[in-house]
């Protein structure tokens, strides 16, 4: 190779070097079996453990209360703009789900929930092409909802939420491929968050969902088997066959992320690079 080549894409994203090379040299011997980590059973003792160390370091990470699940799901994000709603929407006599749209991937949520709840948008900056990020006061936000959507970093239009919205007793639901473990969030204000792995955690096909235990177990009969978190949270994300390498390499990810002194001291490098 003649030198580095820097990729500058929104995802899939460069991977720290360090994490690089680890996986160059566990790849074909992983922890001394003989085989790649892309070769052992996703039922094996030893990825069971590289599953458990991922989910124990975003806990560390976010200072994650003990009552919310770490999921990790197929699809990437954009499964769960579908996803949510069949979980969710049900909490809601009528089904009415709340979204804010302030970009691309915004929009797309609302379009993908659609067929599966009354979708409601009820703060929508397309008309200013998605410039700013739009006040959303406890006022607009029914209490009889079953959530609030919102994306809370938006990647072609380069805006997000400083601070979050009031919702009372309607969960607040985000989208966060764009910055998750960027900076600090308090986590416990929110019902839900999920992220696409490929822009800040790992490689594509595959989104952790961050759920609180409560809205666990409310999925409308109809929802497959794969996309009913409280089915994925009874089977600790191994309902069928895991994207094993995916998770493995989330797991370097956040324990090089721990090396650096955390999502504080990561926040202050993006603030400088801003």
């Amino acid at each position: 190779m003649s030198g580095q080549v820097y990729n500058f894409g929104a995802g899939p994203a460069m991977l720290p070097v360090p994490v690089m090379e680890k996986i160059r040299d566990e790849f074909i011997d992983f922890q001394g079996m003989g085989v790649s980590i892309i070769e052992i059973s996703h039922r094996a003792k030893q990825f069971e453990q590289v599953l458990l160390d991922a989910q124990e370091r975003f806990r560390q990470l976010t200072n994650l209360p003990e009552n919310y699940k770490i999921l990790f799901v197929h699809g990437g994000a954009r499964m769960q703009f579908s996803a949510l709603p069949l979980n969710l929407a049900g909490r809601s006599a009528t089904k009415k789900c709340l979204y804010a749209e302030t970009g691309n991937f915004a929009k797309l949520a609302n379009k993908d929930a659609k067929p599966f709840g009354d979708i409601k948008v009820i703060a929508n900056t397309a008309d200013s092409n998605y410039d700013h990020i739009p006040e959303i006061t406890p006022e607009m936000v029914d209490q009889d909802a079953a959530y609030l959507h919102i994306t809370s970093n938006n990647t072609i239009y380069g805006s997000r939420y400083n601070s979050f919205p009031e919702t009372g007793n309607v969960p607040l639901i985000a989208d966060q491929t764009s910055e998750i473990l960027s900076r600090v969030i308090d986590y416990s204000k929110f019902g839900c968050i999920y992220a696409g792995l490929q822009k800040n955690l790992g490689p594509a096909g595959t989104a952790i969902v961050v759920i609180r235990e409560d809205l666990l177990g409310q999925a409308a009969a109809e929802t497959p088997t794969l996309l009913n978190y409280e089915q994925c949270a009874k089977d600790n994300s191994l309902t069928n066959t895991a994207n094993t390498f995916a998770i493995y390499v989330t797991g370097l990810v956040l324990e090089w992320l721990q090396e650096q002194g955390g999502v504080a001291a990561i926040e202050k490098v993006n603030e400088q690079k801003a």
